[in-house]
């Protein structure tokens, strides 16, 4: 039986950002029509690591932050927060499941074509396992 790792990471992810970031909601799925600021746990990379029958994924993902208005400040102030939460923390052990440290890979904000909102994405990495 394959075990979802890529799930029990963005469980994990999405409760640790939950109880840590202040400056805005943190959404797996946003609701149409939702004013920034948000935090949302984007997109899941994971790849099968080490040799056969290893139970161990490599897995980057990607936490984007939208915020309105023509500032960078605000942003940087969010990704902050977010890197805060989730460099070197470590998940504790869920669903069959052990998590290593994550690591912020990289980041980038710009200002969205409207004027009006700044979009930053943001890179992490984690390796999850079966103990």
């Amino acid at each position: 039986i394959m075990t979802d790792y890529a799930s029990a990471l963005e469980t994990a992810v999405f409760t640790r950002l939950t109880s840590q970031v202040t400056l805005a909601t943190v959404y797996q799925h946003v609701p149409e029509n939702q004013a920034p600021p948000v935090v949302i746990i984007a997109d899941f990379f994971p790849e099968q690591f080490g040799g056969k029958g290893d139970e161990v994924e490599r897995i980057e993902f990607d936490v984007v932050q939208v915020i309105r208005g023509a500032a960078r400040k605000p942003l940087h102030a969010l990704q902050s927060e977010v890197k805060s939460a989730l460099h070197n923390w470590k998940a504790a052990d869920a669903g069959g499941v052990t998590f290593s440290e994550v690591q912020h890979l990289n980041s980038t904000a710009q200002l969205l074509p409207d004027g009006q909102n700044y979009y930053g994405s943001m890179r992490f990495l984690a390796f999850v396992q079966t103990p």
